[in-house]
């Protein structure tokens, strides 16, 4: 006995700090990967959660977010080692570009240089709204969102949380969806949290999507124009836009 403490006791005492020890050791190691903030988003705090999301694509990082299709990615359009994280994250080719997400005609102008003709028509029968719109891209765009190519593709989303976070953030967002690459596209924030949780720094969670079919891509930089991907808007209606 020490000090009216029983050997016994001091026994117990190390098996539980010597348990604790392993404890940390199992699941606080630093290499344990780390969760994504998921942020269920409602009328009481949406304004709280944007300017938090605007706080993690500033500092670099990723954030997911419901659009008008399906869940995407987005990171700082002009910071080319946030955009390598995007790649990163969804073990995405290189050689596969992304597109950039606007919330303003005047944020095309920050991508893409001589503008067809043809664009002010259609993005104003389609925008917001499913149609990613591929046009020549500026030079000062990253090389890492257009994959070494000359053109970008661009988009405005039809949802309302996309749509503010861009405007706060104050700056395009490279984009694409929130899933690894080659697996099914996320349409509620669970599913991007079991496919990029640990890879990625903030979900926005805003409900599922209410579409679950991807955007139709246009290829407005050659003449006559090309639909590269069939998605919500359909040949039809682009063809009666021309």
């Amino acid at each position: 006995m020490v000090n009216g403490i029983r050997s016994s006791e001091f026994g117990m005492r190390n098996y539980f700090l010597n348990s604790a020890d392993k404890w940390s050791e199992q699941f606080l190691s630093p290499c344990t990967p780390l969760m994504a903030q998921l942020i269920t988003i409602n009328q009481n705090n949406l304004h709280e959660s944007i300017i938090h999301g605007v706080s993690v694509l500033t500092a670099g990082g990723i954030v997911a977010f419901p659009t008008d299709t399906v869940y995407g990615v987005g990171a700082d359009a002009f910071n080319p080692s946030a955009v390598e994280k995007i790649y990163a994250a969804k073990k995405r080719p290189k050689d596969k570009p992304l597109a950039v997400l606007v919330a303003s005609f005047r944020d095309v102008l920050k991508l893409a240089t001589n503008l067809p003709a043809a664009f002010e028509r259609v993005a104003t029968a389609f925008w917001p709204g499913a149609l990613t719109i591929v046009v020549k891209a500026d030079s000062d765009l990253p090389v890492e969102i257009t994959a070494g190519g000359n053109t970008v593709g661009v988009r405005m989303p039809d949802n309302p949380i996309a749509l503010k976070l861009i405007a706060a953030f104050g700056k395009p967002l490279a984009t694409t969806s929130a899933n690894l690459s080659g697996e099914r596209e996320a349409i509620t924030a669970e599913e991007v949290q079991a496919s990029l949780g640990d890879k990625i720094d903030l979900i926005l969670d805003g409900g599922a999507t209410k579409k679950k079919v991807v955007s139709t891509v246009l290829d407005l930089s050659v003449k006559p124009p090309v639909i590269l991907r069939h998605g919500q808007i359909s040949p039809e209606q682009i063809a009666d836009v021309f």
